[in-house]
């Protein structure tokens, strides 16, 4: 909460219905990503599995995973969107 007096940040971005669609609208992956896909998937992948192997089972770990998983989906979404 901004403090009494303090300007409003106002919004960082202006979101339009074409930014919305691009973020949101479903586009199955195409051909020519598939490769970068599955290279993003086996990396994380074997960063979990060194996550395992170095790091002790307890709350951190798991968020470390949780991390992982935003990766994973943070990677996906920019190929879709952007290509490669």
């Amino acid at each position: 909460m901004a403090a009494v007096g303090a300007p409003s940040p106002g919004p960082l971005t202006v979101a339009t219905a074409k930014d919305v669609n691009k973020r949101y609208r479903y586009r199955p992956t195409q051909p020519a990503y598939v490769a970068s896909h599955e290279c993003v998937r086996a990396r994380v992948e074997q960063l979990g599995l060194a996550l395992i192997d170095l790091v002790p089972p307890c709350r951190e770990r798991d968020l470390a995973f949780d991390a992982l998983d935003q990766v994973l989906f943070n990677c996906n979404a920019a190929i879709n969107r952007h290509g490669r």
